[in-house]
């Protein structure tokens, strides 16, 4: 499910009691998320603008090894970004404003996977907090 066009009306509250229920995923899983987060993302983007592609599945980048490491500078990015704004004080709930503004600057359109924003707060806290997770 989408997050459309994302405007702070998210329940952070749910998503941080939620929390106990999301396994912390890997690195990996992340990256995983995030390429195909994109790659949805960027297909509907297309749609929405009329225009017929052939990116209509995930296995089409995947053959074409368009996004070959593509999730891996994603996740950079996104690290770059949360770890200039969060500090080792900032609460869960600042954390999961802050994913989910990062998100909607690195994903075309806003448009965000919700479960990506838990997994994404669960690896942070999973590492030890911000400080922990930037320092890596």
């Amino acid at each position: 499910m989408f997050i459309n066009n994302v405007d702070g009306n998210i329940d952070i509250a749910a998503i941080e009691k939620n929390l106990d229920q999301v396994q912390e995923p890997t690195d990996e899983e992340i990256e995983d998320l995030l390429a195909n987060n994109y790659m949805e993302a960027n297909k509907l983007e297309f749609h929405n603008y009329g225009f017929a592609t052939k990116m209509e599945s995930a296995t089409y980048f995947k053959s074409e090894n368009l996004f070959l490491g593509f999730g891996k500078k994603l996740w950079k990015q996104l690290k770059k970004l949360l770890c200039a704004i969060l500090t080792d004080d900032s609460t869960v709930g600042e954390i999961i404003k802050a994913v989910i503004d990062a998100l909607k600057e690195i994903l075309p359109g806003g448009k965000i996977v919700a479960l990506i924003i838990e997994k994404i707060v669960k690896y942070i806290l999973g590492k030890g907090g911000i400080g922990k997770f930037c320092a890596a």
